[in-house]
């Protein structure tokens, strides 16, 4: 576990090390440190949310937002799966309500246990631009069932 303000460096414990770092803007990062092993920083604000995804009946849902301000229209949210250690694909691109709110179901990937979904999204920087970016929700893990 790692705490960081936003506004410098910021030090946690427990089985391992997490680091912050910031200016002040909301954009800090962070990571996670055990033994010799480091994640990659990850921004503690994100735009584009992915809820835990679920599995039932072999199929799999998937749901989320993102955070305003959005494209005009709204960029799809393109959908990526990733199934063991294999590479990342791209199963889908759907269109979020004009709210942000997205949800899609899927069929289960064939003969796996455990497959790994991630979204990712252009958005209009903050504060009247109309400058885009790609940003990206975290990685949810969902058991097959």
């Amino acid at each position: 576990n790692g705490n960081g303000n936003g506004n410098g460096n910021g030090n946690g414990n427990g089985n391992g090390n997490g680091n912050g770092n910031g200016n002040g803007n909301g954009n800090a990062w962070y990571s996670a440190q055990v033994g010799t092993l480091r994640s990659s920083n990850v921004k503690l604000s994100r735009r584009l949310s992915l809820n835990p995804p679920s599995s039932s009946h072999g199929k799999i849902t998937l749901s989320g937002q993102v955070s305003p301000p959005l494209t005009k229209p709204a960029s799809p949210i393109v959908v990526w799966q990733r199934v063991g250690c294999g590479k990342q694909t791209v199963v889908a691109r759907i269109e979020p309500k004009a709210t942000g709110r997205y949800s899609i179901t899927l069929p289960d990937p064939p003969d796996v246990p455990t497959a790994f979904y991630r979204t990712t999204t252009l958005v209009l920087q903050a504060g009247g631009s109309h400058a885009r970016f790609e940003t990206f929700s975290l990685e949810g893990p969902v058991r097959l069932r």
